[in-house]
């Protein structure tokens, strides 16, 4: 599993989703839990294909779109009858003999930083990063919240707290134009008829412009 770091509070799932997030179940069965953030994307965030993938489903195909679309990919986790005590247990017996390498107490502590509310489940629940076994969401998020207490994982080793997880989540958040982008592609590219609307629209502008222009260049 790449490494995760300290985990501080960070922003719920709803939030990073509000930002541009996009959330996705790995596809290894190992605990797994990774970051996509391009470096590009930091300093050119237009560059998003979040927008153009949801109006046009078929380009998710290209390569290039998914590396170019921030999102964040964890373990598929099953909450069902069972769960709290199965892990409780996996938990304990982790904080016992691996103090140092304590990666389910981690894993359950972003959970639990990113579900918050039932919402976030709602939000969690289609990208298969959640399985509802129990067929109530509000008991999904007391369990994934509930799970951590008095258990906390041993952070002496976590001394780079600048390239942590939660930091990098968090200053994803915090970056204005991630949520401005999100905004954009929501309100004129949320699915094909309103980014083709959005599209022509902008022709149509374009071309007005153009034949503006032209009456004084001529």
């Amino acid at each position: 599993m790449p490494t995760i770091g300290k985990i501080d509070t960070t922003y719920n799932a709803t939030k990073l989703n509000e930002a541009g997030l996009k959330f996705k179940r790995s596809k290894t069965e190992t605990l797994y839990v990774q970051f996509h953030h391009p470096e590009i994307l930091r300093w050119l965030p237009c560059l998003n294909s979040s927008g153009l993938t949801a109006c046009l489903p078929c380009f998710k195909c290209v390569p290039y779109m998914e590396l170019m679309q921030p999102r964040l990919e964890l373990s598929h986790f099953l909450v069902e009858i069972g769960t709290e005590v199965f892990f409780r247990n996996l938990m304990a017996l982790e904080q016992c003999h691996y103090p140092f390498e304590t990666r389910v107490c981690k894993y359950m502590l972003l959970l639990d930083n990113l579900i918050v509310t039932a919402k976030d489940v709602d939000l969690l629940v289609p990208r298969k990063v959640i399985a509802n076994g129990l067929g109530d969401r509000d008991a999904v998020s007391k369990l994934i919240n509930e799970l951590c207490d008095l258990i906390v994982p041993d952070d002496e080793s976590d001394k780079d707290t600048d390239h942590s997880l939660s930091k990098k989540l968090n200053d994803y958040y915090e970056n204005p134009w991630n949520s401005t982008m999100a905004t954009l592609a929501s309100t004129y590219f949320s699915d094909f008829w309103r980014g083709t609307a959005t599209i022509a629209g902008l022709l149509v502008l374009g071309f007005a412009f153009w034949k503006f222009l032209s009456a004084f260049v001529m």
